[in-house]
């Protein structure tokens, strides 16, 4: 009977992607670094060892410096791994990002649901989405618009179709305006010789300080999903110059 070969063999001279690694076993960890380390393994009830060459590319949404330093993660594997890292920022850190992505997953999501035509966003429906703080990233946005659709019935999609996994709490949006308010700081800083540049020269300039200091009263006043919606606003315009 011919042995079936196993995900390394088939991508000897590839590569072989590895998702959510942080949640490996330790017994699977030692022997992926093994792999790593010796381009050998053994097939699964197998006696002889076995070569292949593939490159590895893993990812994960752990700290695993962190779960180094917690004996979760084997540190020579962390070592082996991290040649060359990536990171992406959470979604929350790229809002302005949103409404492509809900563009495309929409299209996906309607070839996937066979629906006639794309449904509409409706502002109401896109603030909410872009004020929400998404702890489970692109995963929870893709079930958000999907749920959004079953309860639109592919039509429009309003503010009272969105609902999330988990609803906003006081210390969540505090934490998101507290990141926000430091990306804007940091980058209004950056730009500052640019926009004294610009006033010499009397060149039309975004009042990006004056528009802080609202930000801060709408803050106050107007609650603190306006705020961050607000400041966002502020961010792009300091992007701009």
């Amino acid at each position: 009977m011919k042995q079936k070969r196993g995900q390394l063999e088939l991508a000897n001279g590839g590569t072989v992607f590895l998702d959510e690694i942080g949640e490996m076993t330790n017994d699977v960890q030692a022997k992926l670094f093994t792999y790593l380390d010796k381009k050998t393994f053994k097939r699964l009830g197998g006696e002889t060892n076995r070569t292949s060459d593939a490159r590895i590319i893993a990812a994960t949404n752990k700290d695993l410096k962190q779960a180094v330093k917690d004996g979760r993660f084997r540190e020579e594997l962390y070592y082996r791994l991290n040649v060359f890292s990536i990171t992406v920022p959470p979604l929350r850190n790229r809002r302005d990002e949103i409404p492509r992505m809900i563009d495309e997953m929409l299209l996906q999501l309607v070839d996937e649901m066979k629906l006639l035509f794309v449904p509409h966003v409706k502002p109401d429906a896109m603030t909410k989405l872009l004020s929400y703080h998404w702890p489970g990233n692109i995963r929870e946005l893709r079930n958000c618009l999907e749920r959004a659709l079953v309860l639109s019935r592919g039509i429009r999609i309003r503010a009272e179709h969105v609902e999330f996994d988990e609803e906003d709490d006081g210390e969540l949006q505090k934490a998101l305006y507290t990141d926000i308010k430091k990306e804007l700081s940091e980058s209004l800083a950056r730009k500052k010789p640019v926009v004294a540049g610009a006033r010499k020269k009397r060149h039309k300039c975004p009042p990006v300080e004056e528009l802080l200091r609202v930000y801060e009263e709408d803050y106050k006043g107007q609650g603190m999903t306006y705020a961050i919606i607000h400041h966002r606003f502020c961010l792009q315009l300091v992007h701009s110059l």
